[in-house]
């Protein structure tokens, strides 16, 4: 299968302002994506939508193919699908090319490595009947569904639970979450409907490795992570 990775990384951002160049332990955030996408064995092609002339700037230093993207769709409301689309019938009008699958990889993921990029092309490659793939990580204990409440008006907590018996941490069931915008894999049939959806395959990341950053929080987690390494292989 040949495999597109796409980079959507527009102008902009309204959480944390030029979020694509905070200068994370020495380099711009968006170059974490990029080095892991470059150094993927996996990836067939690789190409950023994007409408920043320094993100430009960052592609041609280190030789990554870009795409720019139309102001219509580089809007704060515009769905990163639209940049998606636009990629794919850019590169099919001019090239004839068509991958086989697109791999979307937000460019906010620092502990996102070509290894997970990897593992999950892999697992896609096994699953012939999943329309996608997503990352995933499992939920925290004190945020699972079955130990969580909702409040009422009068201030008393009940359970998401019709019986509403306490269950112990080690029998409840694990749930699993998206792992921020680390990794999207979809066939390239189902990609005009959605990114993720269908028949969904979900890759397992920890907790460090799925780290989207979204806000000043986020972003002073990760430092936290460069600081302590011992949290990248504990977590």
């Amino acid at each position: 299968m040949k495999y597109l990775a796409i980079v959507p990384a527009r102008a902009g951002s309204k959480g944390l302002l030029n979020k694509n160049f905070l200068n994370l332990n020495g380099k711009p955030l968006i170059n974490y994506t990029l080095e892991a996408a470059k150094k993927s064995l996996k990836i067939d092609r690789l190409v950023v939508s994007t409408n920043d002339t320094k993100i430009i700037n960052i592609c041609k230093k280190k030789k990554i193919e870009y795409i720019l993207r139309p102001k219509l769709i580089s809007l704060d409301s515009s769905p990163t699908i639209l940049a998606i689309h636009h990629v794919l019938k850019r590169l099919k009008v001019k090239e004839k090319y068509s991958p086989d699958a697109v791999i979307t990889l937000q460019p906010t993921s620092p502990f996102r490595t070509n290894r997970h990029i990897d593992e999950a092309i892999n697992l896609f490659n096994l699953n012939k009947k999943a329309d996608s793939l997503v990352s995933c990580e499992k939920i925290p204990h004190k945020y699972n569904p079955l130990g969580v409440y909702f409040m009422k008006k009068n201030l008393y907590l009940s359970s998401l639970k019709k019986d509403n018996v306490s269950i112990r941490r080690q029998d409840k069931k694990f749930f699993y979450s998206r792992s921020g915008a680390a990794i999207y894999i979809t066939r390239i049939n189902c990609i005009k409907k959605f990114i993720f959806g269908g028949k969904i395959l979900g890759y397992k990341m920890n907790r460090v490795s799925s780290i989207d950053i979204d806000d000043v929080y986020d972003f002073k987690i990760a430092e936290m992570v460069f600081k302590n390494k011992f949290l990248l292989k504990n977590y």
